[in-house]
């Protein structure tokens, strides 16, 4: 099999916010995941590393041709009003 970095039809981060100037730096944080492939994807294990191995723990899917927001903190009133579809300690 190829290098899935070769591969345009496989789930991509399509957008992120490391440090918010609105809110808090930890509540604000997170992931936009865009899935570009032709059938849903779960994410459950799926390692995300920003200098240190963040495993997303639980089921999470993403729909083909859809988004998932991964927040670190999903209470909209604190984290700046993003609407999280998965919350993990790892953003």
């Amino acid at each position: 099999m190829g290098d899935e970095t070769d591969d345009p039809n496989h789930p991509i981060i399509n957008e992120f916010i490391p440090n918010p100037a609105q809110v808090d730096d930890v509540d604000g944080e997170w992931i936009e995941v865009f899935n570009n492939s032709s059938s849903e994807v779960n994410l459950n294990s799926w390692i995300i590393n920003d200098g240190v191995n963040h495993t997303i723990s639980g089921d999470y899917s993403i729909p083909s041709n859809g988004y998932g927001v991964i927040c670190r903190n999903n209470d909209a009133t604190l984290n700046g009003g993003v609407r999280c579809n998965y919350q993990a300690s790892m953003v």
